[in-house]
């Protein structure tokens, strides 16, 4: 594989964002989550107007992506806590890079460059073991257990500073 390319997410980036959220979401659940959830989570519109929220000028949200030849192949979004019992004051609300992305390090840079050492939570599917895996390596222990969203069960992790 080409050697990817990290750098902040711009209003340009929305259509390559959407594509690998979708196509990232359907190769990391499928299987681990009914096919009507993945379904009803791949909608373009929807996809696409929720991220040209996120990206707009002014969004609390720090977005990167991660491109091969101008394709983005990868993103990582995090920003303040949304949870009113969050356990720190920023969380990790997103990883996707495409299956044939995986092994590279491009998760790992993408997460660099969006949580550098700060301290933040996540949400992942406890059945995702290759997520579980990546999230405890670099340094996310589990804070609460099982809740449902989604349709799976999802465990909170936190990481406090390294």
């Amino acid at each position: 594989m080409t050697q990817w390319l990290i750098r902040p997410a711009a209003l340009d980036d929305v259509d390559g964002i959407v594509t690998v959220h979708i196509d990232a979401w359907r190769e990391t659940y499928a299987g681990l989550l009914p096919d009507e959830v993945i379904t009803a989570r791949s909608d373009r519109a929807e996809r696409a107007a929720m991220w040209a929220k996120v990206l707009q000028p002014g969004s609390e949200a720090t977005v990167f992506v991660g491109e091969v030849d101008g394709r983005v192949v990868g993103f990582a979004c995090a920003g303040p806590a949304r949870d009113a019992d969050a356990p720190v004051e920023y969380e990790f609300w997103m990883l996707y890079t495409l299956q044939s992305t995986h092994g590279s390090g491009l998760g790992q840079a993408l997460t660099d460059a969006v949580l550098g050492d700060r301290e933040a939570y996540l949400w992942c599917l406890i059945e995702n073991r290759r997520g579980m895996g990546f999230h405890r390596r670099n340094g996310f222990v589990v804070d609460l257990p099982l809740g449902l969203q989604h349709g799976g069960g999802d465990v909170r992790l936190v990481r406090t500073p390294r």
